[in-house]
């Protein structure tokens, strides 16, 4: 029986997007006036007023309208059509953040060369090539073995039409076209409410220090290296750190019955071997590639742990 799994994605200038944007790029300010910053920075986007707020450790803080206006700019859009509001609080740089605790998971697969189902990358594709607010949807249909068969459907909704969609469509679907039974939906939607409130992405706007991107890096991480070891077609990695434990208090690693050499409690002794999962020793990971956080996010760049290096190193703890 064939199955199917969809996934959406959001243009850079729809508003959610645009907040993350906005988020990401006072990180990357913050970062490079004090490498050493601490910060976990939200944005919100109402009517026309952005509102940029959330706690920041650093010697010196951001230049937060330089960087709004950088962030609108990307998108075609102007400062001078928004007001800017924040409402930072900042600690002494000599105070320590708390110690937290958090639950991290993430997946990989082989199915495409981003090692993320194919619905997830053909929906980004052709989101990341639209030049107004919209969203994306796309869905996949899969054979009985959980491969991609062929695509069954793209959504597009837009608030107004966009004239060279199928150019669009062309230069983003060219590795895997839709065929004579895909259906092709172009949504134009009524100008968005008046009043709509949009937060950006809660992983957003946190620097390497925050736990709860620190581990989530780390499990995507660690999960398309056993993809790209061959150790399992998919997985889903867990990390769960507890308030006063450095190292993980859980790892897990579930390969949905695709792992060939070993089972997933072997593959989660391996990942405890080849990794270090210290806190403090993955947010330095992190931040010794120094990470452009907004480039990352405009999908100019591709940061580090996107890599496949510690794949023979897996291979050889479980062989």
């Amino acid at each position: 029986m064939t199955q199917f799994y969809a996934a959406k994605a959001l243009s850079p200038a729809h508003p959610q997007r645009l907040c993350s944007l906005i988020a990401d790029k006072i990180l990357g300010d913050c970062l490079a006036r004090d490498p050493a910053a601490r910060v976990n920075c939200r944005a919100q986007l109402a009517q026309k007023e952005i509102l940029v707020f959330g706690e920041i450790v650093s010697l010196r803080m951001p230049k937060v309208q330089e960087s709004a206006a950088a962030a609108l700019a990307e998108v075609g859009l102007c400062l001078t059509d928004y007001s800017v509001k924040t409402a930072f609080h900042q600690r002494a740089p000599e105070i320590e953040t708390q110690d937290s605790s958090c639950i991290a998971a993430d997946y990989a697969c082989d199915e495409t060369s981003e090692m993320l189902p194919l619905a997830e990358v053909l929906a980004g594709k052709l989101s990341r090539n639209l030049s107004q607010s919209g969203e994306v949807m796309v869905t996949v249909e899969y054979d009985e073995g959980g491969r991609p068969l062929r695509l069954e459907q793209i959504s597009l909704a837009l608030q107004r039409d966009e004239k060279p969609i199928n150019q669009i469509l062309h230069s983003a679907l060219q590795s895997f076209p839709p065929d004579e039974d895909s259906k092709i939906r172009l949504t134009i939607l009524p100008n968005e409410p008046q009043f709509q409130v949009m937060v950006s992405e809660p992983l957003r706007g946190k620097s390497p220090d925050n736990l709860e991107r620190s581990a989530a890096l780390m499990a995507r991480y660690i999960a398309k290296n056993l993809v790209a070891a061959k150790l399992a077609k998919r997985c889903q990695v867990t990390l769960a750190y507890a308030v006063g434990a450095d190292e993980p208090i859980m790892v897990t690693v579930d390969s949905f019955r695709t792992g060939e050499i070993c089972a997933d409690d072997c593959l989660a002794e391996a990942v405890k071997r080849v990794f270090e999962l210290d806190k403090q020793k993955i947010a330095t990971w992190i931040k010794l590639c120094k990470p452009k956080f907004f480039e990352i996010s405009l999908g100019r760049e591709i940061g580090h742990w996107e890599r496949t290096d510690k794949a023979r190193a897996l291979r050889d703890a479980v062989l």
